[in-house]
């Protein structure tokens, strides 16, 4: 009977720590990158590459805020592409258990986009190009979901949308007003 009593308690107690490790710790600071790929809808669906960096504090366990700066680059047509946003961001968990969370964002949008050519005469090549940068409004919304590796240390699945209104530009030069990326990044976040 003892032993039988022993493996309940010990059952129980395993089972209650199983529980509490689904429970998201969220503490005083926090940070974290993520690297994937995105899709730029305005410029004929030019694929390219993703990345953020974001670190914040923790308001209470449900919700985050924090500084992200995000980054995305890609080329079409012969132009490179770079595209980014730097914004204040709220995370919201909508439970306490399990790691899905909300992140809406505003702030600053940054637009390049540069077009070169290559001219070889008499065996030699040279390089002429142009480009155009722009600032203006940026936003961004996303879900991910933290899935815990460690105590402290989370992989991030996340799924993104920025969006960059940049004012009037060069219509000559193709570069539209307002910019929609949609970007899938893979990220590590410690809390």
């Amino acid at each position: 009977m003892r032993i039988a009593t022993l493996a309940l308690l010990g059952s129980l107690m395993l089972g209650t720590e199983a529980l509490a490790q689904d429970v998201q710790e969220h503490r005083a600071l926090w940070g974290g990158f993520g690297l994937g790929a995105g899709l730029d809808g305005d410029e004929g669906n030019a694929w390219g590459i993703d990345a953020y960096i974001r670190v914040g504090g923790t308001l209470s366990q449900r919700m985050l805020l924090g500084v992200e700066s995000a980054g995305w680059y890609g080329s079409h047509l012969d132009a490179d592409l770079y595209r980014s946003n730097l914004s204040g961001v709220v995370l919201f968990y909508p439970s306490m258990r399990g790691g899905l969370f909300l992140k809406g964002g505003a702030g600053l949008s940054y637009v390049n986009t540069s077009i070169s050519e290559r001219t070889t005469i008499g065996g030699i090549d040279y390089y002429n190009g142009i480009s155009e940068a722009k600032t203006g409004f940026g936003a961004t919304a996303g879900v991910g979901f933290d899935i815990r590796l460690g105590r402290n240390m989370y992989l991030v699945p996340e799924l993104d949308w920025y969006l960059q209104s940049i004012g009037d530009t060069d219509a000559s030069f193709g570069v539209p007003s307002t910019i929609n990326i949609f970007a899938f990044t893979i990220g590590l976040v410690w809390h």
